[in-house]
């Protein structure tokens, strides 16, 4: 037995450089070419040429011939040499384009066929327009189609000659819990096996080494319309649709992550005060004109409830403001103001708190007028100075300082602790972020990431800026810039 010899491939250059939908437009666009196809498409061993004037009669021969060839052109079919006959017969191509082919041909109707060559541009722009990352894969696994954003996501364009054997080469998939994923767990491979897939979250690491959080869904295709259950259908494909959520996983991972510390920031103070507080009752339940009550130990602890009180209402105000930020809320009483005064009462209010620490102040003894609300900016001072004693040790001095240049007041504050990593500066006004390996040296507790952002937030609506200047080991120091404000206006 002679086996069939493929001529060899007329169109692959053609055919390499026409999208999808010109080679889909060019198959479908005449009645009698979709005839051809199909009829071809249903003999596996091939039709020849005088089998298909019979097949497609009262077609003209000379109109069969001349489809014939534009379809030899445009790369749908090639000729060989059949091993019952001496002539040449017609099979469908094996490409990829023409895989795309072969599952239309099985899933339509003659009737439709005839306007699929016009769907299928609009398919195309449809599927490429989509957000989501789109797979069309035949009955082995192969694909069909891909839209760029798939493309993206993988960090590669669509391979060639893939299929469900080499999956496991191509792509590296994870599980949620860290498990490399097999072939049979991958979503186009379950699909192809029968299996509906919604909602599967995997994990995928580019050829770069990231790592993306996929979402993906997958449903088979069948042979023909109907339900799924229908004995003499077969799967002849599957599409497969996936979107990139890592931003949203690391949003959860932030959100569970900024409860656990809220939880434990807020337990601290409230513990303290509670234990304060029975000590205190005790010691009133003990009292007697004999033994009167420790007035200076009261002292003690009600300075110590005053002080965890304060540090809840801090933890709770920067809560609603970040609120009010996020609605677009947060109010400004925008006046005259004096930032000297400013920055002095925030030192002093600073001092009170933290009687057993340095704060070197220098600034002008005259005025620095800037227009915007005082309070506002002076909880800018207090979020500095607070983060400069927390993350510097006890005996090291923190430096504020004030001066008026090009226009601006210019407020720089300085500490002596180990400094911030660069990679962190970047994000250290996002809204809960906290930069890493960065240890508290003084108080408790490590906040919650709202500080600077809420700092941020306030220096821009006085359309002014703020800058970090940071050495490992040296300290750090953060410099805000506000617009000055003319004498006159600050005296008016």
């Amino acid at each position: 037995m002679v086996a069939p010899q493929r001529y060899p491939a007329q169109t692959r250059v053609e055919q390499s450089e026409q999208s999808l939908d010109t080679f889909l437009a060019a198959t479908f666009r005449h009645p009698l070419r979709i005839a051809i196809l199909r009829a071809i498409n249903a003999r596996p061993g091939g039709v020849s040429y005088r089998e298909l004037t019979q097949m497609l009669r009262p077609s003209n021969a000379q109109s069969i011939a001349r489809h014939l060839r534009i379809l030899r052109r445009v790369g749908a079919i090639v000729p060989h040499v059949s091993e019952d006959t001496d002539g040449i017969s017609y099979l469908l191509a094996e490409t990829p384009q023409a895989q795309t082919l072969r599952v239309m041909l099985g899933a339509a109707t003659v009737s439709s066929l005839e306007e699929r060559w016009k769907q299928a541009d609009l398919l195309q722009t449809v599927i490429e327009a989509t957000p989501e990352a789109i797979v069309l894969a035949g009955e082995h696994g192969e694909f069909l189609l891909v839209n760029h954003t798939a493309e993206s996501l993988w960090g590669f364009a669509k391979p060639e000659g893939i299929s469900t054997r080499n999956y496991a080469d191509v792509f590296r998939c994870y599980s949620p819990e860290g498990d490399l994923l097999t072939v049979e767990e991958m979503p186009i491979p379950r699909a192809l096996a029968g299996e509906v897939v919604i909602g599967q979250e995997l994990t995928y690491e580019r050829p770069d080494g990231t790592k993306l959080d996929l979402l993906c869904n997958a449903a088979p295709i069948y042979s023909s319309a109907g339900s799924a259950n229908a004995g003499e259908q077969r799967i002849i494909g599957v599409v497969c649709a996936f979107q990139d959520i890592t931003q949203l996983k690391a949003l959860e991972r932030q959100r569970d992550e900024f409860l656990s510390i809220a939880a434990h920031e807020l337990r601290t103070p409230l513990t303290s005060i509670l234990g304060t507080v029975q000590v205190l009752l005790r010691q009133v339940a003990r009292a007697s004109d004999e033994r009167p009550v420790d007035l200076v130990g009261m002292k003690r602890g009600l300075d110590r409830v005053n002080d965890q009180s304060q540090r809840i209402n801090k933890l709770v105000s920067d809560l609603l403001d970040t609120s009010r930020i996020q609605a677009g809320r947060l109010e400004f009483t925008m006046e005259p103001a004096d930032m000297t005064a400013i920055v002095r009462e925030a030192v002093d209010g600073q001092r009170m708190a933290h009687p057993g620490r340095r704060i070197i102040v220098t600034a002008p003894d005259t005025s620095t007028p800037v227009f915007g609300d005082a309070m506002r900016l002076g909880q800018v001072v207090d979020n500095l100075l607070t983060n400069a004693l927390k993350y510097s040790a006890d005996k090291m001095p923190v430096e504020v300082r004030l001066t008026s240049e090009e226009g601006m007041a210019h407020v720089s504050v300085r500490d002596y602790g180990d400094g911030i990593p660069q990679e962190a500066i970047p994000h250290l006004f996002e809204r809960f972020y906290r930069a890493p390996g960065v240890e508290v040296k003084s108080e408790s507790g490590v906040g919650l990431g709202l500080g600077l952002y809420i700092t941020y937030t306030i220096v821009a609506r006085h359309n002014g800026s703020i800058e970090v200047e940071s050495t490992p080991g040296h300290g750090t120091t953060f410099h805000v810039y506000i617009p000055l404000e003319r004498a006159e206006s600050v005296g008016a």
